[in-house]
C-alpha cells in the first residue's frame, strides 16, 4: 500500500493515513463542538476539521505522537482542508 503525502492530496481525495498534529483545538459552533487540527508528515501541513469533536478526543488525542485520519480533501477559503469522518490515536502495536 502506498502513502498518501500531505504534498500530493487532490481536491476529493479519500484520506486514510496516519499524521502528526501539530495543532489541536475544541471549538465551538451552532450545532455543538468541533475539533480543529493541524495535521503533518514530512512533505508539509494542512487543516482538518471534525465535526464531533469532544472533550475526551481531544484530551486522547493531545496524548498521542500519531493520528489517523480517515475523510475527505475539500476547499475550503481557498486551501485544501480534511473533512474527517474518523480520527483516532494510533497504538503502540497498529502499523503506520
Amino acid at each position: 500500500m502506498t502513502r498518501d503525502w500531505i504534498k500530493d492530496l487532490q481536491m476529493g481525495q479519500e484520506v486514510n493515513e496516519v499524521f502528526a498534529a501539530t495543532t489541536l483545538q475544541l471549538r465551538t459552533y451552532s450545532n455543538g463542538e468541533f475539533l480543529s487540527m493541524r495535521l503533518a508528515d514530512k512533505t508539509g501541513k494542512i487543516s482538518a476539521v471534525y465535526w464531533s469533536g469532544t472533550q475526551e478526543l481531544l484530551t486522547r488525542l493531545q496524548h498521542a505522537p500519531l493520528i489517523r485520519v480517515k475523510g475527505r480533501v475539500k476547499e475550503y477559503q481557498g486551501s485544501a482542508q480534511i473533512t474527517v469522518q474518523e480520527v483516532a490515536p494510533v497504538g503502540p502495536d497498529e502499523p503506520i
